[in-house]
């Protein structure tokens, strides 16, 4: 393993010896869970949809749109999907043993949820600012891979690869925000 890799599961494996995380209702931060359910049911949808706008809006070969709509989302999968709300949740988890409610507070923050949360509907609120913060970093993350993936070939697209990325992310989005909206409606 990488030095980074080992440093990553270490701090992980740590937050599961606080007392947030460790009794079996510990709960875990919504935004990882949102985001965990979001890859498993629509990673595929989404790389499609991507390729689809890739070739329409920036005239991208269709084998190269795919490869670029393939990399360019399991790596901000990875990172941003999954490495920015656990990021999250263990700062949130870490500071969740500060006194006076501000470990409370901690948690909110780190969007975590669990039986008799005390601030439910802020940890809500927490979890769509994060939501748009995620949305932004993957934004200028998959544009960043997309022009070193262009520069490569050579490739000139009819758009800039910051617009397409904005396009691209903004569908995508806008597909999971209603997924969930529904999911939730139905709920009600």
């Amino acid at each position: 393993m990488t030095r980074h890799i080992k440093t990553t599961f270490n701090i992980a494996a740590l937050m599961f010896l606080l007392p947030t995380a460790s009794y079996a209702d510990g709960g875990a931060p919504l935004l990882l869970i949102f985001n965990f359910v979001t890859f498993l049911y629509g990673s595929i949808l989404i790389i499609l949809v991507e390729w689809i706008i890739y070739i329409l809006l920036a005239s991208v070969p269709r084998g190269d749109a795919f490869w670029d709509a393939v990399v360019a989302n399991l790596a901000s999968t990875v990172f941003i999907g999954f490495g920015f709300p656990l990021a999250i949740g263990i700062i949130g988890a870490i500071g969740s043993n500060l006194p006076h409610g501000i470990g409370d507070i901690s948690l909110v923050m780190g969007t975590w949820v669990y039986e008799n949360i005390k601030h439910p509907k802020l940890t809500k609120a927490m979890t769509l600012f994060w939501m748009v913060v995620s949305f932004l970093l993957t934004v200028y993350f998959e544009a960043k891979i997309l022009r070193k993936r262009w520069n490569e070939r050579g490739f000139t697209g009819k758009i800039s690869v910051n617009k397409l990325s904005w396009y691209s992310n903004s569908v995508t989005y806008i597909g999971i925000f209603i997924y969930f909206l529904v999911g939730w409606a139905l709920k009600l």
